[in-house]
């Protein structure tokens, strides 16, 4: 793999708060190097994923959809061999040399000869740009039967490689986004295209899976050839150059995916690929040792990975838990090292006593340590440079790290002398680089973009899951070069939730807003919001390129669609009617002005603006028009719009105008007092999200829902001691309307029921469009929240919809794993989030805040990082709570807030199938002159 290390783990429902699966996935990358990860939310025909891609992979590698999502995290198969052809042409009698490997017979007797000859005629010339001009050059590109051929160290030497040949990865990782369901998942899977990685999923329906994929030959000798004089050389390690002649036999078949390690809904309810072996996935029902032959599986356990699966375990865990688990800077790895260091030193006293005084300082300072990788800890930045310096020491005895641990741990006298000597020069360097042994990690330990340096936690060293490398040291400092790439965390509910993080930013042009402005997201653990939906993406996107583009104003209940013959950039920039009005008129939305680039293209916009029957008296708005503004001109009605329903207008402009807002007479519009709703009193019918707004005659179909279950809280209501009565009821059902009715507080469960809304029925309402309540009587939408109504007691309440919304039909069916439809009987069921959803705090008892712990106290042995302030959930009492250690600086405002919008560009990709819009175009087609 490209990439080292990585990390992803997903939640059954059954470990989740929100009895919901969930999926958090980071790859990491080299800062400088070719493999850049980027957040890419790619829509094509039947497929919406969001999540990372490779740059120049015109595919998303690892995401979530609407249904479901999936990782991939590096594992290390033995999926590749070296063949040592001249031993293998030395064994074997003559062949043509043409046939690397075959067995036919040549007609020259020095077989080594030809061959070298024959891998020198396969020169390819390339160019190089010198001082003195273009110069040739050649390489060697020989594909033999088995694979590319090298010459290595005097010899040829063929390398097998299991999926050299396979050219459908991108293909498979487009199937594996389209899949809706698990089987459909592993169907792509069985394409076999991606060479190795550890596959994680999850999905809405609660399923989790893990698969260990890889490529590899089967190396199955035959018994003859393994009691034979070729016993030994079969038995060589394969990550070692093999004579030739084996290769008849190791890859004469693939071992099939069938035969790989994987688990479905594992007994404990989480499973983690953090650099691990298929056996430690999770707890119960991991695959089992012994599958495969001990020399394929070539993972080693890491203590990230031990580390995350002890989070994991422990209990229910909140989305915020579960994601906060990435900032975990825990050195899970760090804790025996310094057990075993500060036992040799305990051992050997009297050395420790003659040496600098500064070696006894810094091993108390250890003993102090909480194994934290924060920024403020000193102990990291001891701890990093002893082993560092440790495993330069011991480097002449070939010890690899698991093994040198264990020597350590054993009480091997050489190897405490050396850890003794590399922890004295490692006091011995602090002092002399700093001036004291107590230098905060993050002082030392920086991530730079551009001329911004900022302390950062986590490392390599002592293996946190926060990974940020610790290796390239300079100016005093360790710069990391290496660490996370991307982090993603889905919560798969009804609708799926998501956040993310990108280190920097998503560009990578000094100057550009986006270069760092995701820096400080990762210096203060936050995540920013993922916009998975369509009218999520449309109602925010402050600008879209491409042919055909469709936007949503803000403050509008309404959608715009440009159109033009070649690509263009356009945004919406919408603004209140201040002044201007035609006589007698008032304003029902702000005005919507099209802003686009390069000018003098030509195009074509489709509208629709719909008001609230809730801002018109007595829900008519028969009487109010769309109108157009043309440059500093008038406003004048349009002639040419279709009313689909009151309040509705669509136009088609071949000529678009300046600005378009819907006017009406100042008689038609509501009371002030009646303003404050802002839907209309009938249930909303059936159609959801962007189905709403998109043009009537297109293929979006709508279910309308039978049956709504809501939950209401009653936020504002005094849960103290003694409440006050609530007024009396007049329809109480005991008949005794004059009482005092007990006080009715916390949660209450209500249903909706009725037949399926027909066309008949009043149009539905936009759900969640931003600055949705603007009209007559109402304040700016642009300004602020609005405060008409502020002198009277406002009741707060908070509504919350239980049942899950239909979709519509073709998508599949919200059932269970089997396909089989929910019930929608209408007899009252229960659901359980109702009875596992906590009562609010009432204003005179707020809920308690943990206070703040200093970074550098007294943690427990086994610390866990903590979630965001914002929206960590309370551990129940005897819980450990996931922890992690968050600057104590005040945030930041944010950047550029009320600065101007940048200027849309000029020169746009000349691609006419490029669209930002959702379904296919519906208007009418450009016509050449």
């Amino acid at each position: 793999p490209a990439m080292e290390t990585g990390n992803a783990w997903a939640v059954a429902p059954s470990r989740a708060v929100e009895q919901a699966a969930m999926l958090v996935l980071s790859p990491h990358q080299h800062y400088d190097g070719p493999f850049q990860w980027s957040e890419v939310h790619l829509v094509m025909g039947d497929m919406d994923v969001y999540g990372a891609a490779l740059r120049g992979v015109p595919a998303v590698v690892m995401g979530v959809t609407p249904f479901h999502g999936w990782a991939l995290t590096p594992n290390f198969a033995d999926t590749a061999d070296a063949f040592d052809e001249l031993a293998a042409a030395a064994r074997q009698p003559a062949r043509n040399p043409k046939q690397v490997g075959g067995n036919t017979a040549a007609d020259q007797p020095d077989l080594r000869s030809l061959l070298t000859l024959e891998y020198m005629s396969r020169t390819v010339p390339y160019y190089v740009l010198t001082p003195q001009g273009m110069e040739e050059r050649g390489v060697p590109s020989y594909i033999g039967v088995r694979g590319p051929v090298f010459d290595a160290q005097g010899t040829l030497v063929s390398w097998a490689i299991g999926g050299f040949s396979d050219f459908g990865g991108i293909r498979q990782l487009i199937e594996m986004a389209r899949a809706r369901n698990l089987d459909a998942f592993r169907g792509a899977l069985a394409m076999a295209q991606l060479p190795c990685f550890h596959v994680l999923y999850a999905d809405v329906a609660g399923t989790l899976f893990y698969l260990y994929n890889a490529k590899a030959g089967s190396r199955d000798f035959p018994p003859e050839l393994l009691d034979g004089p070729a016993a030994a050389q079969a038995a060589l390690p394969w990550n070692r150059v093999v004579p030739g002649f084996l290769a008849d036999w190791g890859w004469r078949q693939l071992i099939p995916l069938e035969a790989m390690p994987a688990a479905v809904n594992p007994e404990s309810g989480f499973l983690q690929i953090c650099n691990t072996t298929p056996w430690s996935v999770t707890d119960r029902g991991a695959p089992k040792p012994g599958m495969l032959p001990p020399w394929f599986i070539q993972d080693r356990d890491s203590y990230r990975a031990a580390r995350v699966a002890a989070l994991l375990r422990d209990g229910v865990l909140a989305f915020s838990e579960v994601r906060a688990v990435l900032f975990d800077t825990y050195a899970a790895g760090a804790a025996d090292l310094v057990r075993s260091l500060l036992a040799a030193a305990d051992a050997q006293a009297q050395r420790v006593a003659g040496a600098h005084p500064d070696l006894a300082a810094a091993l108390d300072m250890l003993k102090k340590w909480n194994h934290i990788a924060s920024p403020y800890a000193p102990e990291m930045t001891f701890f990093h440079l002893w082993w560092s310096l440790f495993r330069n020491r011991a480097r002449d005895m070939s010890l690899p790290e698991p093994q040198l641990r264990n020597a350590l741990a054993a009480a091997d006298p050489r190897i405490a002398e050396i850890a003794l000597g590399a922890a004295e020069q490692a006091a011995q360097t602090l002092r002399n680089e700093y001036g004291r042994l107590d230098v905060p990690w993050g002082e030392v330990h920086v991530l730079t973009r551009g001329n911004r340096e900022e302390p950062i936690g986590g490392a390599l060293s002592g293996e946190p899951v926060m990974a940020f490398s610790d290796l390239h040291f300079s100016s005093g400092k360790w710069r990391a070069t290496y660490g996370m790439g991307l982090a993603l965390a889905a919560k798969f509910g009804p609708r799926v939730e998501a956040v993310s993080l990108v280190p920097f930013g998503a560009s990578d042009v000094p100057g550009s807003p986006h270069y760092d402005d995701q820096l400080d997201l990762l210096l203060e653990q936050r995540f920013k919001t993922v916009r998975l939906y369509p009218e999520d993406v449309l109602a925010r996107a402050a600008d879209a390129k491409g042919c055909r583009i469709a936007l949503m104003p803000r403050g509008v209940n309404g959608l715009v669609i440009v159109e033009a013959p070649v690509p263009v950039a356009a945004r919406l920039e919408v603004a209140p009617v201040e002044d201007g009005l035609p006589p007698g008129m008032v304003a029902f939305t702000p005005a919507v002005r099209v802003v686009r680039r390069p000018e003098g293209i030509p195009f074509q916009a489709w509208l629709r603006m719909e008001v609230p029957a809730a801002l018109c008296r007595d829900g008519d708005c028969s009487a109010l028009r769309l109108y157009a503004q043309e440059a500093d001109g008038p406003w004048m009605p349009l002639e040419q719009v279709t009313v689909d329903a009151p309040g509705v207008f669509t136009a088609v402009r071949d000529v678009p105008a300046s600005r378009y807002a819907v006017f009406g007479p100042a008689e038609s519009a509501a009371p002030a007092r009646d303003t404050s709703r802002a839907r209309p009193d009938s249930a909303p019918s059936g159609a959801r999200g962007i189905d709403l707004l998109l043009p009537r005659s297109g293929s979006a179909g709508v279910m309308a829902a039978s049956r709504r279950i809501f939950r209401l809280e009653r936020l504002d209501q005094n849960q103290g001691p003694n409440p006050e009565p609530s007024p009396p009821a007049s329809g109480a059902p005991d008949g005794k309307t004059g009482q005092a009715q007990p006080p009715r507080s916390g949660t209450f469960r209500f249903e909706v029921h009725g037949p399926a809304p027909g066309h008949s029925e009043e149009r539905p309402v936009m759900p969640e469009v931003p600055g949705y309540r603007y009209g007559p009587g109402l304040s700016d939408p642009l300004a602020g929240p609005d405060q008409a109504g502020a002198e009277s007691p406002k009741k707060t309440f908070r509504i919350e919809r239980l049942d899950r919304p239909e979709l519509p039909e073709t998508l599949p069916p919200p059932g269970g794993p089997d396909g089989a439809a929910p019930d929608r009987s209408d007899k009252a069921v229960s659901p359980p989030e109702l009875e596992a959803h906590p009562a609010p705090a009432s204003a005179s008892q707020p809920a308690a805040r943990s206070p703040v712990q200093s970074p550098t106290g007294d943690i427990s042995e086994n610390p866990v990082p903590r979630g965001t302030p914002e929206n960590t959930t309370e551990a129940e009492p005897g819980k450990k709570k996931i922890m992690r250690i968050v600057p104590e600086s005040p945030m930041p405002p944010p950047k550029g807030k009320n600065s101007p919008q940048p200027s849309l560009p000029d020169i746009i990709p000349q691609d006419p199938h490029f669209v930002f819009t959702p379904g296919q175009s519906r208007l009418k087609p450009w016509k050449q002159d």
